[in-house]
C-alpha cells in the first residue's frame, strides 16, 4: 500500500536516483558530444545597447520592405509619435523564450540577453539541465529577434526588452514533462512577465497545463503561437493554445500572410474562435544561430510580435505607475490597440 512505498529508506532512494542519473548521462551522451562541438558557446554578453527612436526608425526604412512586418503593425507610425522612456521597451521586462533556446551571442541579441546571477548563466537548458541555452536548431532565435533584434541585421518590436533564453527543446523537437514544468517555474523565478511559447503539439500535457496554471497564479501573460497544420484548434486543439479556453492568461496568435489572410502557403498555419489575434508571420527577418540571418514563416515569430508588443505596453505601464498590468490587462490593452481586418473575419 502507499505506506509501504513512503518507508523506502533514504540509501535506497539515492541509489535509484543514482542509477538514473547514470543512465540518463550515458543515452545523452552522443548528444551533448554534437552540442558541445557544434553549438556550445561560452556567453559574451555586453551593455545593453543603446538606441533612439530616430536610430529605430531609421533603420527600418532604409528596409522597409524587408520589414513589412513592422509596418503593417504601425510600428514606424507609433515610434514617430512616441516620447518618453518606454518607447522601445525597457531592460525591466523580462520576456522568457521557452523554445530550443537562443543565440545569446548574436549580434542582435547578446545584449538583451539576461543573466542569471545565481547560475551565473545566461538562462537555462532544462533539456540537458545545464547552464548553456544555446540555440542549436533556429526556432528561439527566430522569435527571440522578432521580440528584442537590436538593430544590427534585425529589428525587434522591442529592442530594449530582456530576453530570458529557457531551453526546452533537442534540436529534433524532443522534450518531457519535467523539462516543461521545470521552464515554467524557472522564467516565473526569474521574474519573468511575458513567457512565449512559439510552438504547439497535439499531446494535452499535464505539466503544460501545470505550467500555465503557475504562470496565471503569479501574473505572467503566456503568448502561445497557433501553430501549423490548417487546422480549427475549436475541431482540432494543440497545446498549449487551447489552453486559452481554460485560462484568461494564454493568449494565441496565428500567422499572417503578406496580403493579410491567415497564413497559407507552403506552411498553413492553425486558425479559429480560440486565436485571438494574428501578426506577421510570412517571409520576416530573423536572426539565425551563429550570427546569421534568414527569413521565416510560421505562427512562432506572429507570436514574436504580439509578445513585443506586451513587452512595450508593460514597459509603459512602468514608467507611468512603477507596476505591471496583469495578463488580462494587457491582452486588453492589445486587443484595444489592434485593427480589425476584413480578411480575417470568420478565421479568428
Amino acid at each position: 500500500d502507499d505506506r509501504n512505498v513512503e518507508t523506502s529508506t533514504p540509501l535506497l532512494e539515492n541509489v535509484f536516483t543514482r542509477i538514473w542519473q547514470a543512465f540518463r548521462d550515458l543515452i545523452t551522451l552522443p548528444y551533448r558530444i554534437y552540442r558541445y562541438f557544434q553549438y556550445d558557446q561560452k556567453f559574451t554578453g555586453g551593455e545593453m545597447k543603446v538606441l533612439s527612436n530616430a536610430q529605430a526608425l531609421q533603420f527600418v526604412k532604409k528596409k522597409i520592405d524587408a520589414f513589412w512586418g513592422l509596418q503593417s503593425i504601425g510600428w514606424p507610425e507609433y515610434l514617430e509619435k512616441c516620447t518618453g522612456t518606454a518607447c522601445l521597451g525597457t531592460a525591466r521586462v523580462i520576456v522568457a523564450v521557452l523554445d530550443s533556446g537562443v543565440d545569446y551571442n548574436h549580434p542582435d541579441l547578446r545584449r538583451n540577453i539576461y543573466w542569471d546571477g545565481l547560475r551565473n548563466t545566461p538562462g537555462f537548458d532544462f533539456f540537458s539541465y545545464d547552464d548553456r541555452a544555446y540555440d542549436d536548431h533556429a526556432h528561439g532565435t527566430e522569435i527571440a529577434s522578432v521580440i528584442a533584434g537590436g538593430g544590427n541585421e534585425t529589428m525587434g518590436v522591442a529592442p530594449l526588452t530582456t530576453i530570458l533564453p529557457v531551453k526546452i527543446f533537442s534540436p529534433f523537437g524532443q522534450t518531457s514533462s519535467a523539462a516543461i514544468y521545470g521552464a515554467f517555474e524557472y522564467a516565473i523565478a526569474q521574474g519573468a512577465r511575458i513567457i512565449v511559447t512559439g510552438w504547439s503539439t497535439d499531446v494535452k500535457s499535464q505539466a503544460l497545463e501545470d505550467g500555465i496554471k503557475l504562470a496565471k497564479n503569479n501574473g505572467v501573460l503566456v503568448v502561445a503561437a497557433a501553430g501549423e497544420g490548417g487546422a480549427d484548434l475549436t475541431k482540432t486543439p494543440v497545446y498549449p493554445a487551447a489552453f486559452a479556453e481554460q485560462y484568461s492568461n494564454v493568449l494565441v496568435v496565428t500567422a499572417q500572410e503578406r496580403s493579410g489572410g491567415v497564413l497559407r502557403g507552403e506552411t498553413k498555419t492553425n486558425y479559429g474562435a480560440l486565436v485571438a489575434m494574428a501578426a506577421p508571420g510570412e517571409d520576416i527577418v530573423v536572426a539565425h544561430p551563429r550570427n546569421s540571418v534568414a527569413y521565416a514563416s510560421h505562427s512562432g515569430v506572429a507570436a514574436g510580435f504580439v509578445a513585443g508588443a506586451a513587452a512595450l505596453a508593460q514597459a509603459h505601464c512602468w514608467a507611468a505607475k512603477g507596476g505591471y498590468l496583469d495578463p488580462e490587462q494587457v491582452i486588453s490593452v492589445l486587443g484595444q490597440a489592434s485593427v480589425d481586418d476584413l480578411g480575417l473575419r470568420g478565421e479568428i
